[in-house]
């Protein structure tokens, strides 16, 4: 996964004491309408990024509850 990679590299490369959280959402199709999907995803993916944040940060979190560190990423 694009975003796996995107915090593993951060984290690797980052000097400073800053920390990366982020929420993702999956785009289901469900909704009848383009923009009730894209306000749906939205949303969903704030709602993620604040369970990341809420939960130490350095972390991101999906829309199905998962969450993923940067110690616990296959580095690939």
């Amino acid at each position: 996964m694009v975003a796996e990679r995107l915090l593993t590299e951060y984290n690797r490369r980052n000097l400073a004491p800053t920390s990366l959280s982020m929420g993702l959402a999956k785009l289901g199709g469900t909704r009848k309408t383009l923009e009730g999907d894209l306000q749906s995803l939205i949303r969903e993916a704030d709602q993620a990024l604040y369970r990341a944040k809420i939960s130490g940060g350095n972390q991101l979190c999906d829309d199905q509850g998962q969450s993923y560190r940067p110690d616990s990423l296959n580095q690939t």
